[in-house]
């Protein structure tokens, strides 16, 4: 696991009520157990807008985690990464799944 892998898992865990919260809040609203929180990496200085953030969940709702749309529970490595990384998981201990 990469020193980023690391932080990532400890943001998740520091924010594990908050997050399963937001998670439960969400549910109720929509009725719904799909997705609505999608993780990509962006290169250094693009800013993310709206659209490409509805592509991105649009995408990783009709099939799943891949390398250009994750979730916390199956993350990618960065393009750039080296090729022998696999996706790492941070499984059920993430409240935000």
């Amino acid at each position: 696991m990469s020193e980023s892998d690391v932080a990532v898992r400890a943001l998740v865990a520091g924010h594990g009520d908050f997050a399963a919260g937001i998670v439960s809040a969400v549910h109720q609203i929509t009725g719904r157990g799909e997705a609505f929180v999608v993780l990509w990496w962006v290169r250094a200085g693009h800013r993310p807008g709206i659209e490409e953030a509805i592509e991105k969940l649009e995408l990783l709702r009709a099939t799943g985690p891949s390398e250009s749309a994750f979730t916390f529970k199956k993350a990618f490595p960065p393009p750039d990464a080296a090729k022998d990384r696999i996706p790492f998981a941070l499984g059920d201990e993430c409240p935000a799944t």
